[in-house]
């Protein structure tokens, strides 16, 4: 059953494995949790990991799920250290959470709790059915919180000290956060009661706050923290580059052990450098949550984890190979490859001179895959596209993927390919799709 998008849908932080030999499994777990109405929300990896914007996809989550695989190369941990830092960002949000967690991860990383539950697995024995009646309840005890999601832009709430370089540039601060929509305020700690400064604090997106002031009182940070208001935390260099201590409450051990270079705190010297570093953090608040709505959108993000190439890949084919093109060109869309086909996927602009056009899309490709057969040599534009794919391969400049369809040998070709003859159509794409993927995850085919 493929749920379409309908209010009932759960918005879902899905903690998951970015290796690609753990694709099947979260492709397991995304179809049950989906299949139960559940849209996962992810953080995709493609930037560099910004606090704040994961604090607020947290908060703006109906529930926590995540799936802890186990990995023996992680010492303390035996798991990603970044699905420990995830976890604890749901323990702060306080969010309704169920963590699967592989055999063989210890228990004392993800305890249970109130709104808490664990489920060890074992990724070869898995009990769908047993899984299945889990995952149903947790829908019916999380469907109430579903009206979470996405939010107009709120208050920001300024947490700075008097002087200390900060009125050089809280103008230029205030203006920043206006121009990107935000209302920009003051919030004074020293001259609120605490239901004044619950209330303040309560009004806010999140906050920018200096951790590091010793003007800051010692239980501020721990008030951000526990009501969970996302922060983008300052620190100013000393005149000589040294960073200021700050307290431990303002970093995560976990996150840093996953990401030495995470920068978890603002540290800044010049007010140019503090506004362009806090701008790129307000500026991931504004990227679009990686919400997979559809099966075929969480099946497409999940089957492309652990590349290192994105292609794009060109497929070259004579017309009378249109069926088995047809077939590559719909699992290349499955998968979420990139690539190009004239007939199935041309990305040639409309009303340009095509024929201009298709050498240069055969440069933007990493990979030139050619379905070979009689009829490809007697097509003057296949025997263009391959003799120009063939120099760029040999210049070094992409990978030559050929595959002989039948035993014509009316061309001779360099690349080492494969014989496809043999096999069925869906055979056949099933080894082209296979081979293009082995490239983009290890770069070689």
């Amino acid at each position: 059953m493929d749920k379409t998008v309908t209010a009932e849908l759960i918005p879902t932080y899905f903690s998951h494995s970015y290796r690609e030999e753990d694709r099947d499994l979260n492709v397991f777990f995304w179809e049950l949790f989906h299949n139960n109405g559940f849209a996962f929300t992810v953080d995709s990896r493609s930037r560099s990991i910004s606090t704040p914007h994961l604090e607020l996809m947290m908060k703006r989550s109906a529930c926590f799920v995540a799936v802890v695989v186990r990995r023996d190369d992680q010492k303390r941990y035996r798991c990603s250290p970044f699905a420990r830092y995830e976890f604890g960002l749901a323990v702060q949000a306080n969010v309704r959470s169920m963590v699967l967690v592989e055999r063989g991860v210890p228990a004392r990383w993800f305890p249970q709790g109130p709104r808490r539950t664990s489920r060890v697995f074992d990724r070869d024995r898995l009990d769908e059915r047993a899984l299945t009646r889990e995952v149903e309840e947790f829908a019916r005890v999380t469907l109430p919180d579903a009206d979470l999601g996405d939010q107009l832009t709120g208050d920001v709430g300024i947490i700075l000290p008097d002087g200390e370089g900060y009125e050089a540039c809280l103008g230029t601060l205030t203006d920043m956060l206006d121009g990107a929509g935000y209302t920009a305020r003051r919030v004074r700690l020293e001259s609120l009661d605490a239901l004044s400064l619950d209330l303040e604090l309560e009004g806010c997106e999140f906050v920018v706050m200096d951790v590091a002031s010793p003007t800051l009182p010692g239980w501020a940070i721990g008030l951000v923290r526990g009501r969970f208001i996302p922060c983008v935390p300052l620190a100013r260099l000393s005149a000589g580059g040294t960073m200021p201590r700050v307290p431990p409450l303002s970093v995560d051990t976990a996150l840093d052990s996953e990401d030495p270079d995470a920068e978890q705190v603002v540290y800044w010297s010049t007010p140019p450098e503090l506004i362009e570093k806090v701008e790129r953090h307000v500026a991931s608040m504004h990227l679009p949550r990686c919400q997979f709505a559809s099966l075929k959108e969480g099946n497409q993000y999940f089957r492309s984890l652990g590349r290192v190439s994105a292609g794009p890949i060109f497929l070259s084919n004579a017309g009378v190979d249109d069926a088995l093109a047809s077939q590559v060109a719909r699992d290349f869309d499955l998968h979420n490859v990139s690539y190009f086909h004239y007939l199935y996927h041309n990305t040639i602009e409309k009303g340009v001179d095509w024929q201009e056009r298709v050498l240069p899309k055969v440069d933007e490709s990493a990979v030139f895959v050619a379905l070979l057969s009689e009829r490809y040599w007697d097509s003057d534009w296949c025997r263009r596209e391959f003799e120009y794919a063939e120099q760029r391969w040999a210049e070094g400049k992409l990978t030559f993927l050929p595959y002989f369809l039948d035993r014509s040998s009316a061309h001779p070709v360099a690349a080492q390919g494969a014989m496809l003859a043999h096999l069925a159509i869906g055979q056949q794409a099933a080894v082209i799709v296979g081979d293009v993927d082995r490239f983009l995850v290890t770069g070689a085919a």
